[in-house]
Formats: C-alpha cells, sequence, structure tokens
C-alpha cells in the first residue's frame, strides 16, 4: 500500500449522514469511497461526521462550535500520526463549507506554534458544493417551515 502525501477531509451537509452528501442518488455509490481512492492512490480520505439531522433534533450547537471541534480533531488527529505538516485539502457541501470556514477563520486567530496553524499552513485547497454564503431563506430548509 502507498503512503498517502495528501489529505482530504469532506465534510458533509446538514441533514445529511456523514457519507449521504457524497452519495449518488442513482446508483449508491459513494464516490469519495468508491472512486476517488482508485484515481488518487496517494490520498488520505478524513470524512467528518456531525450532528447533521433536522427533523427532530435537539441540537444545540452553533456552526462556531462545530467548526473548531472540526479543527481541534483534525488537528489532534494529524499531529497524533505525525502529518501535520501533510498537504490538505477540505471538501464541503452545504453547511459543511461553513464549518471548514469557521475553522479556518479560528485558525487564524490562534496562538503562534499551536498546532492548529499547522493545519492553515498546510491547506493546498477547498471545494465548495451547495454552500450557503448568503443566507437561504427558511423556506428552503423544510425543518423550518411552520
Amino acid at each position: 500500500m502507498r503512503r498517502a502525501s495528501i489529505d482530504i477531509v469532506a465534510v458533509p451537509g446538514l441533514g445529511s449522514h456523514a457519507l449521504g452528501s457524497w452519495k449518488s442518488l442513482d446508483s449508491g455509490d459513494v464516490w469519495l469511497l468508491d472512486y476517488l481512492p482508485e484515481n488518487l492512490p496517494y490520498v488520505r480520505l478524513i470524512v467528518y461526521g456531525y450532528d447533521a439531522t433536522l427533523q427532530d433534533s435537539t441540537s444545540k450547537q452553533s456552526i462556531e462550535h462545530t467548526g473548531v471541534d472540526l479543527l481541534e480533531r483534525i488537528a489532534a488527529f494529524r499531529a497524533h500520526d505525525g502529518t501535520g505538516c501533510r498537504p490538505i485539502v477540505f471538501i464541503g457541501h452545504s453547511l459543511g463549507g461553513l464549518l471548514i470556514k469557521e475553522a479556518l477563520v479560528h485558525v487564524a486567530k490562534s496562538d503562534r506554534g499551536s498546532e492548529k496553524l499547522d493545519l492553515s499552513r498546510s491547506c493546498y485547497g477547498m471545494l465548495f458544493f451547495g454552500v450557503p454564503n448568503h443566507a437561504s431563506p427558511p423556506d428552503c430548509i423544510p425543518a423550518t417551515r411552520s
């Protein structure tokens, strides 16, 4: 097995399972797992999961809190296995993109010498799919309709 030379961190959207954002509705294939490794064998895939349910959710997580949690977990994971300086690319779908942005804003405010800062220096790119950069009207999210 070839050693990975880059990390891809995928952060799913609101209302989705950790892999649901990356799943084809037609075939059921999860492109991150089913196609990415065979086409990019030098990549290590990391999928961040969080409470993304909408219906009947009692979660009180804020975007800021969840973004910081993303940052801390990825930084700790990479520090633990000695890959803190490895290039990293973030992929965010919907709310996942906002969480990535929040994590990187938090990094910018971190202390010098922090392992979190390594994450910022190692960030080589970001891909965003359907990220609500401007607020979506409440009618667009079924769980917010009265």
